[in-house]
């Protein structure tokens, strides 16, 4: 019978199997010993000492057919070499498999064992390499079923490239189909000789991304993990999102299988947009980017406090240092400060102004990622608005969030490329209360809602034409407003970064909110919940960046014509910003008033204006304290340590909390569930049927009760009709009577 033993071949510290020396010797030999041996257990039984012989001439000859043929192999792949003489060297070294020589010739030691001239070891190491990746990572050697395989690969494919070259599913069809269950580390090795030497299947593998997924990124021009970009995820996380769904029609398939499917789904989406966030050419040039601004940035305080220190010597208060200061910053830093000549006279003070924006810049810097994944953003931006609900029944509190969080932060949420452009927009106010309720809405629903409610408050300026009033008795609401002794104009530089949209898959309840709902029987009960949590989150994309505001206020004595204090407040912000104002005449601060200036005259109307006050600009703004906006745009784009949800969408964009429990089987599949979301969406019509005179409102309520929700892909309604001809004076003035006849009372929290 054939020994097998284990002879230390120095093989990179690899132990490999070895025939030993008795094993070697030939058939006759083999049989010459046995022989003897048979006739000496029992000479008196001829029946069994001819069985006997048999047996072991049958082992005999089973041993010699593996050895011949593992010989075969030695042969078959040296003579094509003409190397064939070397077959005899290494069966005195007892190599008489293609396997062992394979370790032998790429071992540490292989100088010593085989000194064979180097372009011999050369050529016979081309043929064995991909046989040597193999055995490298411990593929069986001794096992007949996976040395049939090996050689079956290694026939096909003559080196690494042509066995990488395979797609994946070739890979699963030709080879993984052969494997026993027991067999799958056979598969791994598989994998990893295929993914190595691919920078693309390694980064999949790091970031423990399917194989399979190469396919699909070949299939869009991907090669490189550079090559990534937001919309080929987009494209893989729908394919996959197409797969699960066949996967969850299957009826037999039980709840605690169907929620691994989706938890799989998230954890793959979650990966990939991890890959591409950190590997594209877009996030590593962004980073570069940032590590370049720091450097700037430090450089410019140092230059800013060496022309400080020279001003404190310079009795003259020479400018000239100011000019060249701001100039080198404008070229370095791409950021202008731009001092009139009043306020040259004072270089100390400018450069004072400088530094202490310079400064404000290297610590928002020194900050960096506040939040390291796309998931931890969306939870904690703007204070987790974007998983907290809305209020949309009641017009005194329409944009209110909730006091209490709705969903849970999703497993999965990309952030995107920007959707939108930057823009810039300005809006008219003839009240305090309207202009701080319209900041404060844009904080909760994003600018385009807010700009859509703000209609509805008195004191929002909508065009030339006609004001709502901010005064609530019966004589003057219904008349539009002429006078006022306030004018504010306000301009928003909207600065998206980035987008992002919880997928309705993704929109879970928060424990709070889910034990709460769980509870909710009758009507009373989904008041509370509505009260506690609100009805409505968004489901469209929502953008996140800054907003930098800019205010001018005009105050007159007394009661003014509307549009004469208006021109005047707009003429200001114009005169300010032809010279850029934002770094001039203030200190730093939100909302902070930079001075006053008092005047009597007489505008290009017809009515004088008495003792009227105009403020500087006022700066406001969601996004890093930066006074200039330069340095405001520059921060957002370093890091998002100070982004807010800026815009939200229209209304439309926003669906009611019974739709999201209604349409997804994990909670639409619990009865409790189900009565309860009924129970909510009874309770928020009855409270919104008290103000159906409210076009936002009324619109609203047509749409629960259509089921018109973006996700449903039905055709979406209107729900800014009523504003977007507001300069139809009979619509303005009928809304007006509306709320006096329904004695709502808008009020400003």
């Amino acid at each position: 019978m054939m020994n097998i033993g284990l002879d230390k071949i120095d093989a990179d510290g690899i132990s490999v199997p070895q025939l030993n020396k008795e094993s070697l010797k030939s058939k006759d030999d083999d049989n010459n010993e046995l022989e003897p041996n048979a006739e000496q257990v029992d000479q008196s039984n001829p029946e069994k000492q001819s069985k006997l012989k048999s047996s072991d001439n049958n082992k005999n000859d089973i041993v010699s057919d593996c050895r011949q043929n593992a010989e075969l192999e030695l042969f078959n792949l040296m003579n094509p070499l003409g190397a064939s003489e070397k077959l005899k060297q290494l069966k005195s070294k007892y190599i008489t498999t293609v396997n062992v020589l394979t370790m032998t010739i790429f071992g540490t030691n292989q100088s010593n064992t085989l000194p064979w001239d180097e372009a011999l070891v050369t050529t016979v190491k081309s043929q064995l390499q991909l046989r040597y990746q193999f055995l490298q990572r411990d593929w069986p050697m001794i096992d007949e079923s996976s040395n049939k395989l090996l050689d079956s690969i290694c026939k096909k494919h003559p080196n690494p490239l042509s066995f990488r070259s395979l797609s994946y599913d070739k890979l699963v069809s030709k080879y993984f189909s052969e494997l026993q269950d027991d067999q799958d580390f056979l598969k791994q090795i598989m994998e990893k000789v295929w993914m190595e030497g691919n920078e693309l299947r390694m980064k999949m593998n790091e970031y423990d991304l399917p194989p399979s997924l190469f396919d699909k990124l070949k299939e869009q021009g991907i090669n490189r993990s550079d090559q990534l970009t937001d919309e080929a995820l987009d494209e893989l996380v729908q394919m996959d999102i197409d797969k699960i769904d066949e996967k969850l029609k299957d009826a037999k398939i039980e709840k605690k299988e169907k929620d691994n499917i989706r938890n799989t789904h998230a954890q793959f989406k979650k990966r990939i947009s991890e890959m591409t966030k950190k590997e594209s050419r877009q996030s590593k040039e962004k980073r570069k980017e940032y590590e370049e601004h720091k450097i700037l940035t430090e450089a410019a305080i140092q230059n800013a406090e060496n022309v400080k220190k020279s001003l404190e010597g310079d009795l003259t208060d020479n400018k000239d240092q100011v000019r060249t200061l701001v100039d080198e910053l404008r070229r370095t830093l791409k950021v202008d400060w731009q001092f009139t000549e009043t306020e040259l006279n004072t270089p100390k003070e400018a450069v004072r102004q400088v530094l202490n924006d310079l400064n404000q810049m290297n610590v928002q810097l020194n900050l960096g990622d506040v939040c390291k994944s796309d998931e931890d953003l969306v939870n904690k931006i703007s204070g987790g608005i974007a998983l907290n609900g809305i209020h949309f029944a009641n017009p005194t509190e329409l944009g209110i969030t909730a006091k209490r969080q709705l969903l849970a932060c999703p497993t999965y949420c990309l952030l995107k490329s920007s959707a939108m452009a930057g823009y810039t927009q300005r809006k008219s106010f003839t009240s305090f209360e309207a202009s701080n309720r319209f900041v404060k809405t844009i904080k909760t629903t994003g600018f385009t809602a807010a700009t859509h409610i703000g209609f509805s408050f008195p004191g929002l300026h909508a065009d030339g034409s006609f004001t709502v009033s901010s005064n609530k008795n019966s004589e003057s609401s219904t008349q539009k407003k002429t006078q006022s002794s306030v004018a504010i104009e306000m301009e928003c530089a909207i600065v998206p970064i980035k987008c992002f949209e919880i997928p309705r898959e993704e929109m879970i309840l928060s424990t709070g909110a889910k034990n709460e709902l769980i509870n909710v029987d009758d009507l009373v009960k989904a008041r509370h919940f509505l009260k506690e949590f609100q009805s409505h989150v968004c489901e469209g994309k929502q953008h996140i960046g800054g907003i930098f505001i800019r205010k001018v206020e005009v105050a007159a004595e007394e009661e003014t014509d509307v549009q004469e204090l208006l021109k005047l407040a707009a003429s200001k912000m114009d005169a300010k910003m032809s010279v850029g104002v934002e770094s001039q005449g203030f200190s730093g601060g939100a909302g902070c008033t930079v001075g006053v200036s008092n005047a009597y005259g007489k505008t290009k109307g017809t009515q004088n204006i008495k003792k009227i006050s105009t403020s500087d600009i006022k700066i406001d703004y969601l996004g890093p304290p930066m006074n200039n906006s330069d340095l405001f745009k520059i921060m957002l784009h370093s890091n998002n340590s100070s982004w807010h949800v800026i815009d939200r969408g229209d209304l439309t964009s926003f669906i009611p909390i019974w739709e999201i429990i209604l349409t997804q089987e994990k909670y639409s599949a619990q009865q409790k569930m189900k009565k309860a979301a009924h129970l909510l969406k009874e309770a928020s019509l009855q409270e919104a049927q008290h103000y159906d005179y409210h076009p936002l409102i009324k619109e609203e309520i047509e749409r629960v009760q259509c089921g018109k929700y973006i996700s449903n892909r039905a055709m979406k309604p209107n729900l800014t009709r009523a504003f977007t001809t507001l300069n139809d004076k009979n619509n303005l003035e009928m809304y007006e009577a509306k709320i006096v006849v329904g004695e709502v009372r808008l009020r400003f929290e």
